[in-house]
């Protein structure tokens, strides 16, 4: 999982400014990261695969050009770390 503490407290990290690439046209305020954005690289594009892939979790291991059961255990890992940052998201708010 990514995480976002402070490197020096441990504090909640929050963005604080977005700025367009196009105009520079800045905002600022305090941005919080929805439980998406705190997914592991690796776990975010499995998402993008399997709803690319309707669920078809046949056309995820062909894509993955791993087995059924293979890609199958991917789909708990990713279950299982969703569920971790989704109750960190409770215990937090």
């Amino acid at each position: 999982m990514k995480s976002f503490k402070c490197p020096s407290c441990g504090g909640e990290m929050v963005i604080k400014r977005l700025a367009c690439t196009k105009c520079d046209t800045v905002v600022e305020g305090t941005f919080t990261l929805g439980p998406l954005s705190r997914l592991s690289t690796e776990t975010a594009s499995f998402i993008e695969m399997f709803v690319k892939n309707r669920g078809n979790m046949r056309r995820v291991s062909q894509e993955l050009g791993v087995s059924y059961p293979t890609a199958r255990k991917q789909l708990e890992k990713v279950v299982r770390e969703l569920e971790q940052v989704l109750a960190g998201e409770k215990t937090e708010g």
